[in-house]
């Protein structure tokens, strides 16, 4: 395991050895999204900025395809704890299955 920096938070991702070479090359962040946080980065394709979750991109995801953190914790990026789905149907049902939440409504990962 190898714990990534993330340049906005003092929290750090969780990797797995093997893919230290290809993460280590790109600085990583914590984004928000509508519920949760996600560690990203922003790369060029095509010459235009696409911004990537460290979940696919440690999995490389495909269009259409779901990546699962198992334990629900966005931080943990090691393939253990990934599975990727190919419906989103069945995600959203792991995904919202009683996860606690903070007084905001976001997903607590305490």
């Amino acid at each position: 395991m190898i714990m990534i920096p993330l340049t906005n938070s003092l929290s750090v991702a969780t990797i797995d050895d093997d893919d230290f070479i290809r993460v280590n090359n790109h600085k990583w962040f914590l984004k928000q999204s509508a519920y949760t946080f996600y560690v990203c980065t922003c790369i060029k394709i095509n010459g235009y900025p696409k911004i990537i979750r460290l979940h696919r991109f440690i999995m490389n995801a495909k269009k259409g395809e779901e990546i699962h953190h198992k334990d629900n914790n966005p931080l943990v990026n090691e393939k253990y704890n990934l599975e990727r789905h190919n419906s989103g149907s069945i995600h959203i049902k792991l995904y919202h299955n009683n996860k606690p939440r903070d007084e905001n409504g976001r997903y607590s990962y305490a």
